[in-house]
This record gives structure tokens, C-alpha cells and sequence, in this order.
């Protein structure tokens, strides 16, 4: 089967084919990723990257195409919940949810519902963004990291206090990507972001992370 993932970015590009498609794989379902466009130019040519409030249209179409595109596999998304656009459907009313997972859970629906629910299409949001997967254990970080005597042990007080690392929420400072950044400010997203992604495996993610769990869990029951 045929599995479409519309990502944000190059991270979850990379991630896509160095961890979801060996595990999705395994099932017989082949994996590919498609980088949302964020501008198109009458020339043809598309830039690439990051979803905002002035691309979302873009977004909206790329997803329309690729469920198209797509009669007899599924497409799925694989988007941050942290700096979600505010065009985003339902973004104003998921206030009315009762937790952060509850929220996103309606704005999945929203997004889907606003698709005219096609039989398709899986929609995942990351609560709150990909790094909270890397808060999942500590080996990736130890792994990939220099210890400077500090930064370890900052990483590791925030992974023994969160059992579920999609608890971390979505603050300015203090969403999962900036507490890395906060330990390590020299972090690069695309690279070490997946080099650490790899030590730790997707068995852990499964495990520590159970809206990312249920979304695989989905993908594999609608082979």
C-alpha cells in the first residue's frame, strides 16, 4: 500500500525515510514524503517549507491533490501543533477542548471535515512538535550531544519529569524545540534532530508517545 505524507519541513522529510518507512515498510506499506509548498511561481517552479497563514491556500491544495492522486493508498499529514496557523480550520474554536491531546484531536477532525472527510485521508497534527519525540529517552541526546557538564543533565531532568513527552507544551520558550535550544544552542533541527531520532527508534516514540502511537497504530489497521 501506498502511504503519502504531506510534512512541514525537511526534518520531517528526512524522518519520513529514515524511520517511518523502514516501520511502516515492515507492514507493506511504501512511504513517501512531500514537502508542503509554500509558494508557487507561474514559472512552475515551488519553494518548499514551513507552514504559516500565507501558505496554508497552498497547503489546503497540496492536500486535495495528493488524496486525488491517491484512490487506492492513504495520505496523511505530519504537521507541528506549536505555531499552528490561525487559518488553520477550527484553530479558533478548539479553545472549547478541554486539554492540549483534545484539542488536537478536533483540529484533526476540522482539518478533515473541511476535506469533506474523503475515506483517504488520516490526518496526524504532532502534539506539540517533532521535537518532543526526542524527549522520549535520553540516548538519543547522549548519543549525539557533547556533554559540557551542564546540558545533559538539564535534557535529562526534562525527559524524567514528562512520562508522556507530548506533554511538553507549546510556550514561546518553553515548547520542545526551545528547551533543546535552551541546553544547546547550537541544535540543528534537520541534521542532529534525526541523528538523535535514530538512536532513540521508533519502538520508543511508540512506546513514551500515544498520539503518535495511535497515528501509526491507524496507518497499519487500514492496510
Amino acid at each position: 500500500m501506498q502511504l503519502n505524507i504531506l510534512v512541514e519541513g525537511q526534518t520531517e522529510e528526512t524522518f519520513s525515510k529514515e524511520i517511518l518507512s523502514p516501520y511502516f515498510g515492515a507492514h507493506g506499506i511504501n512511504v513517501t514524503p512531500i514537502i508542503i509548498s509554500t509558494k508557487r511561481l507561474r514559472n512552475g517552479i515551488k519553494f518548499k517549507g514551513g507552514l504559516s497563514d500565507s501558505n496554508y491556500n497552498s497547503f489546503e491544495a497540496d492536500l486535495k491533490r495528493l488524496i486525488h492522486s491517491t484512490p487506492h493508498g492513504l495520505v496523511t499529514t505530519f504537521i507541528d501543533y506549536y505555531a499552528l496557523p490561525t487559518s488553520f480550520p477550527g484553530y479558533a474554536n478548539r479553545v472549547t477542548q478541554p486539554s492540549q491531546i483534545h484539542k488536537v484531536q478536533f483540529l484533526e477532525r476540522e482539518l478533515a471535515k473541511a476535506l469533506d472527510d474523503p475515506g483517504n485521508f488520516i490526518p496526524h497534527i504532532q502534539l506539540h512538535e517533532f521535537e518532543a519525540l526526542l524527549f522520549s529517552d535520553m540516548q538519543g541526546f547522549e548519543a549525539i550531544i557533547e556533554d559540557d557538564g551542564n546540558n545533559l543533565a538539564g535534557l535529562r531532568g526534562i525527559v524524567n519529569s514528562h512520562n508522556n513527552p507530548e506533554d511538553i507544551n507549546e510556550g514561546a520558550l518553553t515548547a520542545p524545540s526551545k528547551r533543546i535550544l535552551s541546553f544547546h544552542p547550537r541544535y540543528e533541527k534537520v541534521v542532529e534532530g534525526n541523528l538523535i531520532a535514530l538512536e532513540i527508534g521508533i519502538e520508543k516514540f511508540i512506546e513514551k508517545c500515544p498520539h503518535f502511537r495511535k497515528w501509526t497504530e491507524e496507518i497499519i489497521a487500514r492496510i
